[in-house]
């Protein structure tokens, strides 16, 4: 059973990063990008981030990429798993009760925040619905404004 305390830190997290989010864009702060953090993954696993991205989510698809020429670039023909256009994903964890609201905003680009998780794959593992092993663990979601 899950304790009263924590669903009231849960609740209290989410309304900080919307509120963060709004702030941010209010702000004109600009984003971390999807290369931004697949670069210095290092740097950013277990940080909370609000990045910009291309969003890409489905039943076989979650993943959040640079743009949407760089999803059309792995899209359109076999790519290796070593091609560098693989790079310039990550891919979303933790939906929770955000898939109807992910599932509205694909083929559009977001703005998520979240905590960047690295989730190694295990020898021989095959992922069909994520990119990469860098992830987001999603705390929200909103629609990038132009």
């Amino acid at each position: 059973m899950i304790h009263r305390a924590s669903i009231c830190l849960v609740v209290c997290l989410c309304v900080v990063m919307a509120t963060a989010c709004a702030h941010a864009e209010q702000q004109g702060q600009t984003y971390s990008s999807v290369d931004d953090v697949v670069h210095s993954v290092g740097a950013w696993e277990g940080q909370i981030v609000i990045v910009k991205g291309y969003l890409r989510f489905g039943d076989d698809s979650r993943n959040l990429w640079s743009n949407a020429a760089a999803y059309a670039y792995v899209s359109k023909e076999y790519r290796e798993p070593s091609d560098p256009g693989w790079n310039r994903c990550i891919s979303l964890f933790d939906i929770d009760d955000r898939r109807e609201r992910l599932l509205s905003l694909n083929n559009h680009s977001v703005v998520i925040a979240g905590i960047v998780r690295h989730y190694p794959r295990e020898s021989q593992e095959v992922r069909l619905d994520t990119c990469s092993d860098i992830g987001i663990s999603i705390r929200s979601v909103e629609p990038m404004r132009p």
